[in-house]
């Protein structure tokens, strides 16, 4: 399999259920893929539309000509070190939100995920773009990616989960879950941030 190739598979939507030829996910939920560091000059990222959905040519693309017209940012930049992303399903009956925080589901099913509470014990990852409901796909376990905040952000600050499938700013005795690259004014903005990961 081709770098290439092997990015792509990250970058999808799949159904639930079904065979391989009809699309169902190359892997069980709960499946890990790490994308290695790269080097000056070259990044990661898949267009993503302005509402935060997969475009219909969505794909990682690993090129020393990245565009940032083009592409989403939020991708693996030059030395940010690598990121890890886990295969999971939404059954949450709503669209989970680029940006958005998931936690494991019952314990029969863990990795059909539901919105992050504030328990980071919980934590699987942080959708990179939008997941509809009854679709099974990668999110951000842990590296440089998005986030939504869920309140104020002060960057290059310690994050935990506000209960509302967002981070915020991590106080004396908050479990932190991600540390920000950038701030934010209020609430439902997308920052960069380093998922520390959990699992």
């Amino acid at each position: 399999m081709s770098y290439d190739s092997f990015c792509a598979d990250i970058a999808k939507l799949y159904p639930i259920t079904g065979s391989l030829s009809e699309g169902a996910p190359p892997a069980p939920l709960g499946m890990k893929q790490r994308i290695p560091a790269t080097a000056t000059g070259f990044t990661h990222g898949f267009v993503v539309t302005a509402t935060g959905a997969l475009a219909g040519s969505a794909r990682f693309d690993s090129s020393n000509a990245y565009d940032a017209a083009i592409h989403s940012s939020f991708g693996l930049g030059a030395n940010d070190g690598e990121q890890m992303w886990i295969l999971v399903a939404n059954t949450t009956g709503s669209v989970i939100a680029r940006g958005e925080a998931v936690t494991f589901g019952v314990a029969a099913d863990p990795y059909k995920v539901t919105d992050a509470g504030a328990d980071p014990a919980f934590l699987v990852g942080v959708a990179q773009f939008e997941i509809p409901n009854n679709k099974a796909a990668y999110v951000l376990a842990k590296g440089v990616g998005k986030a939504l905040s869920g309140a104020a952000i002060t960057i290059n600050t310690p994050l935990k989960l506000n209960g509302s499938a967002r981070l915020a700013d991590a106080g004396a005795g908050d479990a932190v879950v991600a540390h920000s690259l950038s701030g934010s004014g209020g609430a439902g903005v997308l920052i960069d941030a380093v998922i520390l990961g959990t699992i």
